[in-house]
Order: C-alpha cells, then sequence, then structure tokens
C-alpha cells in the first residue's frame, strides 16, 4: 500500500511545476515538465506557461538545453520509477509471491529517482540563480515520494530477506 500512495506523490510531484518557486509578487514556479509565472494586476491574474521545449526555442543558450535534456531524463525515470512502485504495491496486494526481483528493482528506483532530483534541483537552481527561486512544495513531494517509495518497497516484502520465498 505504501508503494501504490508513493507513486501517485511520485507523478504529482513530477508533473506539477513548483520544484522552484517564484520570488516575491509572482506567483508560478520551474518544473520537470516547463516554467510557469503568473502575475496578478488589476485584480486580474494572467499566467503563461511554457514547456522546456518552447523555452528552448527562445534560444536562451545551451545552459537551458542542458536543463531540458536534464528534466527529460528526470521525467522518464519518475515516470518508470512510479511504473516500478505501481508493480510492487499491486503485487502486495494481490499475491502471495515472492516479489524479490521487483522489490529490488523498485528500491533502486525510488533511490535512482532521488538522486536524480536532487540532480535536477541543483541544475535549476544554477540556472535561475539570479531568480532568487526557493524550494517549492513539488520538490518536497517528490523527495517524500522516493523515501516512501523504498521504504514500501522494502514493507511490501514483508521485512523478511530477499532470499526467502514468501509464503
Amino acid at each position: 500500500m505504501l508503494a501504490l500512495v508513493a507513486a501517485v506523490m511520485l507523478l504529482a510531484g513530477t508533473f506539477t511545476m513548483r520544484w522552484l518557486t517564484a520570488p516575491g509578487g509572482e506567483e508560478g514556479g520551474v518544473g520537470l515538465t516547463g516554467v510557469e509565472m503568473c502575475r496578478t494586476r488589476d485584480g486580474a491574474r494572467a499566467c503563461k506557461t511554457a514547456d522546456w521545449e518552447e523555452v528552448t526555442r527562445g534560444g536562451h543558450g545551451t545552459k537551458v538545453e542542458l536543463v531540458r535534456k536534464g528534466s527529460i531524463g528526470a521525467l522518464v525515470g519518475s515516470v518508470a520509477a512510479a511504473g516500478l512502485l505501481v508493480v510492487v504495491g499491486v503485487l502486495a496486494l494481490g499475491s502471495r509471491r515472492s516479489m524479490s526481483v521487483v522489490t529490488i528493482f523498485s528500491t533502486l528506483g525510488a533511490v535512482a529517482a532521488l538522486g536524480g532530483a536532487i540532480a535536477t534541483v541543483i541544475l535549476f537552481r544554477k540556472y535561475f540563480r539570479e531568480d532568487s527561486m526557493a524550494f517549492g512544495y513539488s520538490f518536497y513531494v517528490y523527495v517524500a515520494a522516493c523515501a516512501l517509495g523504498a521504504i514500501g518497497s522494502i514493507v511490501a516484502r514483508g521485512g523478511r530477506g530477499y532470499a526467502t520465498p514468501r509464503g
């Protein structure tokens, strides 16, 4: 069950654009899928969203291209890790079969996703350092999901060693 919750949290963190949040009176943020900036003027709120492909088309140079490639890699890895966590969760709920290999891969996937998240945020912070952006809720949800996913994968195994058959 923990693995399923972690998968949902991982996907929520992956597809929301609040890994870094805008400073001051602006709203919006940066995420794996792109950039969103919102402003309120004369009582009306206007938001502009751009995915990384649109941002790189603006000719911002090699730094933004590196951010785009890193984000795409993190996005693919996040979806794969969430998929492994779903498999572990479903197998734990519906089967008494041994899940040794799957739990090992899902635990490693969650740990790798956490490493990727940290690397991605470092990349974001370097690129957006002049904007004074702070960590947003998406990053925290994502990190919590990675930790919960690793724990959930181990708990789904029943706390037994990986070499013992389940049953």
